[in-house]
Formats: C-alpha cells, structure tokens, sequence
C-alpha cells in the first residue's frame, strides 16, 4: 500500500504535463500562424512600396535628364520667351538712348532760348516805356506825312502846269528848286527821328520823374490834409466872426436907440459928437471884419480849385500806375510760362533717365532670376537623389526583419517593434514624396508667377513698371545698407548670428570692451567678424 500510493500520484502528474505541454504547442502555432499572416502583409505592403519607389525614381532619372539635356533647356518655352523679351528690352534700350540724346539737344536748345528770352524781358520793360512816347511822335509824323503828300500832290499839278506854261529850261529850273526843297524836308525828317530817339531815352528818365512825382504826390497828399485842417479852423473862425458881427449890430442898435434917448433927453452937443465918434469907429471896425471875410473866402475857393487841380493829378498818376502794374502783370506770367516750360522739359528728361535705368535694372534682375531658378532645379535633382538613396534602407531594413521573425518566440515582440518603426519610416517616406511633390508645384506656381510677371511687364505702361521697380530698388537698397546707420552699404558678417552691417559700425562695436551684435545682442569677438562681397552693390548704390 505504502509503494502503490505514490506511482498513482506520478502516473496524475505525467499526464498533466502533456496536456500542458499540447496547449503550449497549439497556442505556438497559432501565434506563428498569425505572425506569418502578418509577415505576408507586410511583405505585400513593402511589394508594393517598391514598386511605387521605383516609378518615382523613373521619373525622377527623366526630371534630371531633361534638367542635364541643355539643349531641352534652350528649346524650352520659358527660355525661348526670356531670349524675346530679352531682345526688346536691347531694342527699347536703345530706342531710349537715341531719345535721351534728342531730348540732350532739345534741351541745349531751349536753354539757349531761356537766356534769349531773359535778355529780352530785361530790354521790354525799357521797350513799352519807350512805345508809348514813340506812339505819340509816331502820330505827330504821320500828320506831316500828309501834309508832304498833300504839298507833294499840290506840286505835282503845279509841275504839270508849269510843262505846260513853260518850256524845258523853266522846268529843269522848277525841279531843282524842289528837289531842294525835298532835301530840306527830308532833313528835316531825320532831325525829328533823332528827336525821336531822344524822347525815348527821356522815357526812362520820365519813369524816374513818375516815381518823383510819387512822393509829390504823398506831399501834395499831405499839405492837402493841412490845408483841409486850416480851411476847417478859418471856417470856425468865420462862423465866430459872424456871431461878432450879429452882436455889434445889436450893440449899435443899442447904442442908436441910446442916442436917440439922449438927443431927446439932453441938449449937450458935446455927447453926441462922441456917441457919433463911437458909432463911426464901430462901423470902421466892422467893415474891416467884412473885408477880412471876403478875403478868406477868395482864398478858400483858390484852396478849393487848387484841390481839384490835385485830384486830378493823382487820379491821372493812378492810372499810369494801374497801366504799369498791368504790363509788369502780363510780363510776369509770360516769365511764369516759360519757366514752366523749362520745369516740364526737365521732368521729361528725369522720367526718360529713370525709364533707361530701370530697364538696365529690369534687365540684371531677369538675368539674376534665371540664374537662381536654375540653381534651384540643380539643388532638387540633388535632393531627389538623396531621397531616393534614403528609400534603399527600409528595404535592407525589412529583409532583416524576415530573418528575425524565423526566430517566433524569442524575437516577437521585437519584430512588433519593428514593423511599427517600419510603418512610421513608411509615412515618413509617404510625406516626403508629399512634400517633394508640394514642392515641385510650388516651383511650378512660381515658374507660372514669373512668366506671368514677365508677361505683365510687357504689357503693363512704362509708367506702372517704373514705380514698381523703383520700389523694388528702394526695398533692395534698404536690404543692401546697414542696419545701424541706414548709410552704408554691408560689408562685414558676424559669424556667430550671421548678421550682416558695415565695417565702421562693427569697427566702433570692436572698440569696445563688452562686444555685443546690434541686431541680435549676442557677443562676439575680433575672430567672429569676417568680411563678405556682396554682388551688385555699387550699382544699387
């Protein structure tokens, strides 16, 4: 009993086992199962990978042997409408110069005409001073001009006459007296041109007498106003007089009515002969006033036709004047016109300076972006052929994870791992392509912007394109000077933040002890700055 007992426990535990030991197996197989499913998925995903990388490489080997094939790129469009535009830009160049050299004569010419027309309107001035004394001798000799034609027709009826009175000898003499006598007009004609070249050097020395007679004029102004002011005080004077006047005669009606009294009241002869006496003296006094108000009125009239004669002095003197502004008026605006005939002459010969360098610029500008467009193509083939070798690896990387999913039990869970880091690598290599094919319509866009662009500076107005691209020389200016100053242009770099300013301004930074970047405030030191050579900048500047 004692040995049965335990080879029945050992027979229970046998077959425990082995049922263990069939479910271990069952589930191994199953999960090798699984991985295989998964392996085939993964090796029909990367089939397929391939075969796409492989359709991208073909036409990336075609991208680059079109961009290699110079003779593709001499044939292209865009080449060929460059070559055209490039062509009449020449011929508008040259177009433009033959202008600037017309409008250079042109404006030789008009200058010398500017100098012409400033000596003249110097001599006008003495000119119309002159006319208008020439008007009136002007006038004067055509009264005698008839009266000879008059005397002429007279003498010619009186030569007729005399033909046919006289004989040949009379004649003979006749006509050498009138021929005399013509003489003697004639000098006399010249001796009154000569006059009359007088009178116009007086002109201007009337032009100093009118500015004499100005300040008469504000004299005469003057003394009329004192004149005035005394006529007012002798007319107060008057009125007073008058009120004297009125009051003697009542006192000498006063006095007679006392005389009369006293002739009746007293008999004395002695008293009236000095009340008569007084009377007498009376009347003297004011007969003598009387005289004294006629005279003042007499010599306010005078005072009174004297103003008017004033008046029209200064009323005549005003016209004169108000003549002379007119004419130095009408020669003003003359002068305004022509000057601004010259400012328009030289505002064309700015704008066809400027349209000459902007095309010049426009032309560099082209050149340089074609430069640039086929650099970039260069750097995208480079690029492409790195990503293509790049797309080797995960191939090399999935042939080693089929050797290590041989080995199910130890190298699962790694191999889970793995497919994973697979996947990731594959959507990685999924928004590359993406990127590079963003990036190459990108580039298309811009190659379509540019041509676009070129095709609207054909078509745009001188005028558009001339601001634009001056804006555009502003702003690359602006890029080209120094940051610090805004004078000069950048020469040195500063290797630690690759800013770019002027020598003297880092020479003055250099200067001091704790060296700092203007743009950025980072230190640097001697051996940080480096100079560079820009392209272009002289002609910008």
């Amino acid at each position: 009993m004692n040995i049965s007992a335990p080879n029945g426990v050992n027979g229970s535990v046998s077959t425990d086992k082995s049922s263990d030991n069939g479910m271990g197996w069952r589930d191994l197989k199953d999960a090798v199962e699984e991985d295989q499913t998964l392996t085939a998925n993964c090796l029909f995903e990367l089939h397929e990978t391939k075969e796409d990388n492989l359709i991208l490489s073909k036409r990336l080997e075609d991208l680059q042997d079109q961009l290699k094939d110079e003779n593709y790129i001499f044939m292209s469009k865009p080449y060929t409408i460059l070559n055209d535009q490039l062509s009449h830009l020449n011929a508008e160049v040259e177009r433009h110069r033959g202008l600037v050299e017309v409008l250079q004569n042109e404006k030789d010419q008009f200058m010398q005409k500017e100098k012409e027309m400033l000596a003249k309107e110097k001599s006008v001035d003495s000119i119309k001073q002159s006319i208008t004394t020439f008007n009136a001798t002007i006038e004067g000799l055509e009264h005698e001009i008839q009266k000879l034609i008059a005397e002429k027709n007279d003498l010619e009826i009186k030569v007729e006459e005399a033909l046919q009175d006289s004989g040949k000898k009379d004649f003979k003499d006749e006509i050498h007296v009138m021929a005399a006598s013509l003489s003697k007009e004639m000098e006399l004609l010249e001796n009154q041109l000569n006059r009359s070249k007088d009178a116009a050097s007086e002109a201007l020395a009337l032009h100093e007498e009118a500015d004499y007679l100005r300040t008469l004029l504000a004299k005469k102004t003057g003394e009329q106003k004192e004149m005035s002011d005394r006529y007012n005080t002798q007319v107060a004077e008057i009125k007073s007089l008058k009120a004297l006047i009125e009051i003697l005669d009542q006192e000498k009606q006063e006095l007679q009515f006392i005389v009369d009294m006293l002739g009746k009241e007293c008999s004395e002869s002695r008293d009236v002969l000095t009340l008569k006496e007084s009377i007498r003296i009376l009347e003297d006094e004011r007969e003598g006033h009387i005289c004294e108000i006629e005279t003042i009125g007499q010599s306010y009239e005078d005072m009174q036709t004297q103003n008017q004669h004033l008046l029209q002095q200064v009323a005549d003197r005003d016209d004169f004047n108000i003549k002379l502004v007119s004419d130095s008026v009408k020669m003003k605006q003359a002068c305004g016109s022509l000057l601004s005939e010259n400012h328009m002459f030289q505002k064309q010969l700015q704008h066809v300076n400027i349209s000459l360098e902007s095309s010049k610029q426009k032309i560099t500008c082209c050149e340089e972006q074609t430069k640039t467009y086929i650099a970039q193509a260069m750097r995208t083939s480079s690029e492409n052929r790195h990503l293509a070798i790049s797309r080797e690896r995960p191939m090399l990387e999935v042939s080693d994870a089929e050797k290590e999913l041989k080995w199910l039990r130890s190298t699962s869970e790694s191999a889970e791992k793995e497919y994973e880091t697979n996947q990731k690598r594959i959507a990685e290599l999924k928004m590359e392509l993406e990127r590079e094919r963003s990036e190459r319509t990108k580039l298309d866009e811009e190659y379509e912007e540019v041509k676009n662009e070129v095709m609207e500076l054909t078509s745009e107005t001188e005028q558009t394109t001339i601001q634009k691209l001056q804006n555009e020389i502003k702003e690359c200016k602006a890029i080209l000077k120094c940051g610090v100053c805004f004078d000069r242009p950048k020469e040195v770099v500063i290797t630690k933040c690759f800013h770019l300013f002027c020598s003297p301004c880092i020479q003055r930074n250099l200067e001091i002890r704790h060296r700092k970047c203007p743009g950025c405030v980072t230190p640097f030191g001697q051996s940080d700055v480096r100079e560079v050579n820009i392209l272009n900048v002289n002609k910008t500047a």
